[in-house]
């Protein structure tokens, strides 16, 4: 969950509050959920649906934790799945749903989880998981008894993350869930597909695939771009950008891009941020650490102005209605571009979240680190 400093302006959009949960609303038959002959037989590769909420920023699915479902935040900049514990009191206050999973014994929150905007900590303890057709039985995870305020902030959207990165960024070092499935040949290959729609699209929702996801209704025929993971020692998705252009005029070559479904924006480096926002936004106004801009293109940039990756001889167009929020009660939208904190190589790394990438069907693959980016259908 790869988040810049400007998304902390979007946060405020999602301080409504729900109405809290009780546990038997979400109790399920768990030992049904997980047949022992789970574990040693594939199940075919189905489409699991994503639900996006209203701004079209954040993708969540529904999960089975220990017999209880809980939605949780789909994050590919992340590896630990966690769950918010009924331990703690900054997590109810939120509206999260809760886990009564015992805690381990002499548990003070000594496992923590840093993201760019926010943290929090917990416990690791092993419990069954499940998530459409696929199972596991004895996965270790994180519940969570503090988070902080940023995480708190969307605690009526999620009450945990499915980290969707390599085994080596998770707290124990241990099998993520989708790796997990792969060892038990619940799937056929180590990979995993996102349609991620905007908040423009008339799609209800997303879709994620896990094992053979090439073959979606959301990607064209054509080739795809094979992107190989552009340091090896990285656990994310991180490839090479070849070069970023808005209307035509480069402002960045040869570059590297962490493609994260964790991420609301876009996030690129400072060294070159002054220079992105007066191409794209003309003037923009500082406020809660975001930048408050025009909704629609100002007459200096131009009506057509885009934000253009290149990658390899492939070109993908981020408009400008792409790159702001939906309006707020003043007429003035959130830029969507934003500088970053939390990230290494921060001069020369982006971070490519969903504005971006519902511009895109992507793959990844969880054991190599490699993408593929295809058009998409509807396109």
């Amino acid at each position: 969950m790869l988040r810049f400093i400007t998304s902390a302006g979007l946060i405020i959009v999602h301080l409504t509050q729900a109405t809290p949960v009780s546990r038997s609303q979400y109790l399920t038959n768990s030992p049904a959920a997980f047949p022992a002959s789970a574990l040693d037989k594939r199940v075919d590769d189905k489409p699991i649906p994503l639900k996006r909420d209203e701004s079209g920023g954040i993708f969540t699915v529904d999960m089975v934790i220990d017999g209880i479902l809980l939605p949780l935040h789909v994050d590919t900049g992340s590896s630990q799945l966690w769950a918010a514990h009924e331990s703690c009191q900054s997590c109810q206050d939120a509206h999260m749903v809760v886990i009564d999973t015992p805690l381990p014994d002499g548990c003070v929150g000594e496992e923590k989880i840093q993201y760019a905007a926010g943290t929090l900590s917990g416990c690791l303890t092993n419990t069954s998981v499940s998530l459409g057709q696929y199972s596991v039985e004895n996965l270790t995870i994180l519940l969570a008894t503090n988070i902080s305020k940023e995480v708190a902030a969307n605690g009526d959207l999620y009450s945990g993350t499915l980290g969707l990165a390599d085994d080596k960024l998770t707290n124990s070092n241990t099998s993520t869930f989708v790796s997990a499935l792969y060892a038990a040949k619940q799937i056929s290959e180590p990979e995993m597909g996102f349609y991620l729609p905007g908040g423009n699209a008339t799609d209800d929702q997303g879709q994620m695939v896990f094992g053979n996801p090439s073959d979606s209704q959301h990607a064209t025929s054509n080739e795809p771009v094979n992107l190989e993971r552009a340091r090896p020692e990285d656990g994310v998705y991180v490839v090479n950008l070849t070069e970023v252009s808005v209307g035509g005029e480069s402002v960045a070559a040869q570059q590297i891009a962490v493609l994260d479904t964790g991420s609301i924006g876009i996030g690129i480096p400072s060294s070159i941020s002054e220079d992105i926002f007066d191409k794209v936004y003309g003037d923009t106004t500082e406020d809660h650490g975001g930048r408050k801009v025009d909704c629609q293109s100002p007459a200096n940039t131009g009506n057509d102005i885009s934000l253009d990756f290149h990658f390899k001889d492939k070109t993908f167009s981020v408009k400008y209605e792409e790159l702001v929020s939906k309006p707020e009660d003043d007429g003035t939208c959130w830029a969507l571009i934003g500088t970053y904190d939390g990230v290494e190589e921060a001069d020369e790394k982006w971070v490519l979240g969903e504005a971006f990438l519902h511009r895109v069907y992507h793959t990844v693959n969880f054991k190599t680190g490699a993408v593929k980016l295809y058009d998409l259908e509807d396109n």
